[in-house]
C-alpha cells in the first residue's frame, strides 16, 4: 500500500524565474549514487508488502466474523456504514432492564448507595408519605419512575430493582440520593402486608391497632373516591387482623374488585378464588370469580363458575346475564358473530369498547424472508371468515387529533406504556405478545424465571 502526498507550491513571481529554474535543473544531473539499485532493500520491501496484505486480510476476516455472529439472520445485508449506524444506535440506547429475580438480589439501604451509576445486585424498599420517599431508617431520597402508566396516589410501598443512582444537592447544601427507574419490570407496588417489607419498616401508620371493620370501611371510602390502590391495601391489612364480625370472604371479594379496577386481573382471580374457598355457599363469591375470569377473557372458566352459581341461586339476575355473554363469547371463538348487533353498537357508541372474542380460522402464521405472513391451511371461498383479533391496546382519536403532532405522540406513548403495564400484570399475555414479528433489528427480550423483563 503506497501513500502519495501532494503539496501546492507558492506561485512564482514572474515567468523568468520559472525559466531560470528549469534551465538550472536541466543542467544539474542528479548524483549517480541515488540511481544505484544496491541501495534499495528488496527484502524489507517484500516483508512490508506481505505484512500489510496479511493485516488487511485479518481485519476483513475479523469484520465479517463479527457481523455473522452479531447479526446471523441479516449479515449479508450489513456493510460498513450500516455497522457504524448500528454501533452508534447501541451506544445511544438506554440500558436494559434488570434480568435477575428478586431472590438473587440483596436488600440495600439508601446509606449504602455511595457511587453514581446502576446499583448492581441490589434492591430497595421505599415508602412514600406526604410526597417524600424514605427507606427503613428514615433516610429520604428522590425517586423518579420513568415511562410509568400507572399513577398511584397516597401512601404506598415500592420495591425498586437495580435502580440508577445519582446525587442531588438541596438548597441547604445537603446531599440526597436520587434514584431513577426506567423499566416497568424494575419496580412494583407492594401491599403493606407483603413479606418483602422488613418488619421494622412495616406500616408506620399503626394499622395493626385497627379492627377489620374499621379498615374495611376506610377501604370502602377510598374505593368510592377511586383511590383503588389505597382501598386494595386496606383490604389486605384487614385480612391480617383477627377475625371479627366481618367475614374473610367478604374482604377477599373486595380485594378482587379493587384489583379489577387496577387491571390486576391475575391478582383478582387469586383473591376471588380465596373468597370462594372460604365460603363456597355464598353466590356472590361464585359471581365475583366468574367476573374476574371474564375480564381475563377466560370464558370457559367463567361459564363453569356461573353454572355453579345458578345451581345455588337460580334467580340470580346478574349471573344469568353474564352467563349469556359468556356463551356468546364462546360461540364467537368458533367464528359465529352477530354482525348486526356489532354494527348497531358501533353506530350508537362510536368510542365503545367492543366486547367480542377472538377467532382463528383456517389460517396459520409462517415466517418468511421478509417477516411473518398469514397463509390459509385449506381452500377458502369468498366471504369466509379467516381471522378476528382484538388489539391488545388502542386509543380513540377525537376531532383535530390528526393535525396535532404532539397529541398524537402523547397518545402513542400512553398506548405503549399501557401495553407494558398489561404485560407486567398479566403473565399469560406475554408469550403471545413476544412471538409477534418484531422486525429485523429486534433483540430477543430477556427472561426472569418464567416471565419477561420489560424494556420500556
Amino acid at each position: 500500500m503506497a501513500l502519495l502526498a501532494l503539496q501546492r507550491s507558492p506561485p512564482f513571481q514572474n515567468r523568468k524565474s520559472l525559466v531560470k529554474i528549469k534551465l538550472n535543473t536541466s543542467f544539474s544531473p542528479p548524483p549517480s549514487s541515488s540511481l544505484n539499485p544496491q541501495h534499495i532493500d528488496e527484502s524489507a520491501m517484500l516483508t512490508f508488502i506481505i505484512n500489510t496484505s496479511l493485516g488487511i486480510l485479518a481485519t476483513w476476516a475479523f469484520y465479517r466474523t463479527t457481523i455473522v455472529l452479531l447479526f446471523p439472520e441479516t449479515h449479508a445485508e450489513i456493510n460498513i456504514p450500516e455497522l457504524l449506524r448500528l454501533l452508534v444506535k447501541g451506544l445511544l440506547a438506554s440500558p436494559g432492564p434488570s434480568v435477575l429475580p428478586w431472590d438473587q438480589l440483596s436488600y440495600t439501604l439508601l446509606e449504602d448507595a455511595h457511587k453514581a451509576g446502576r446499583l448492581r445486585g441490589g434492591y430497595l424498599v421505599l415508602h412514600i408519605e406526604n410526597g417524600v420517599w424514605s427507606d427503613e431508617k428514615g433516610t429520604s431520597c428522590i425517586l423518579e419512575i420513568q415511562n410509568n402508566w400507572r399513577k398511584i396516589t397516597g401512601e404506598w410501598y415500592a420495591l425498586i430493582k437495580e435502580p440508577f443512582v445519582g446525587f442531588h444537592i438541596r438548597e441547604d447544601g445537603e446531599h440526597v440520593v436520587a434514584l431513577t427507574v426506567r423499566h416497568r419490570s424494575d419496580w412494583d407496588a407492594l401491599p403493606s402486608t407483603s413479606d418483602l417489607i422488613p418488619e421494622g419498616f412495616r406500616v408506620a401508620q399503626g394499622w395493626r391497632k385497627k379492627s377489620r371493620e374499621e379498615l374495611k370501611e376506610k377501604g370502602n371510602n377510598l374505593y368510592c373516591q377511586e383511590s383503588y390502590w389505597g382501598a386494595f391495601d386496606l383490604y389486605k391489612q384487614a385480612l391480617h387482623q383477627p377475625a371479627d364480625s366481618v367475614p374473610s370472604d367478604l374482604i377477599q371479594r373486595n380485594c378482587a374488585q379493587a384489583a379489577l379496577k387496577l387491571s390486576l386481573r391475575d391478582t383478582a382471580i387469586q383473591d376471588a378464588t380465596a373468597a370462594l374457598s372460604a365460603n363456597p355457599s355464598d353466590p356472590k363469591n361464585s359471581l365475583k370469580l366468574a367476573e374476574c375470569y371474564y375480564a381475563a377473557r377466560n370464558y370457559a372458566a367463567a361459564e363453569t363458575n356461573l353454572e355453579k352459581l345458578l345451581t345455588l341461586d337460580p334467580l340470580n339476575t346478574k349471573g344469568k346475564l353474564l352467563l349469556e355473554k359468556c356463551q356468546q363469547r364462546i360461540t364467537e371463538t368458533k367464528g359465529e358473530y352477530d354482525w348486526v348487533k356489532i354494527g348497531k353498537v358501533l353506530k350508537t357508541r362510536h368510542n365503545s369498547y367492543l366486547d367480542v372474542a377472538d377467532y382463528t380460522g383456517p389460517v396459520e402464521v409462517k415466517v418468511g424472508k421478509f417477516g411473518k405472513g398469514l397463509y390459509t391451511t385449506k381452500d377458502v371461498k369468498v366471504g369466509d371468515l379467516l381471522l378476528v383479533s382484538k388489539a391488545l391496546q388502542f386509543v380513540y382519536l377525537s376531532d383535530g387529533d390528526l393535525d396535532n403532532t404532539k397529541r398524537l405522540m402523547d397518545m402513542k406513548l400512553d398506548c405503549i406504556l399501557e401495553v407494558a403495564e398489561r404485560l407486567h400484570n398479566e403473565k399469560g399475555l406475554q408469550k403471545g405478545f413476544f412471538e409477534l414479528w418484531k422486525g429485523k433489528e429486534s433483540v430477543e427480550p430477556s427472561t426472569i424465571d418464567d416471565t419477561y423483563a420489560l424494556d420500556t
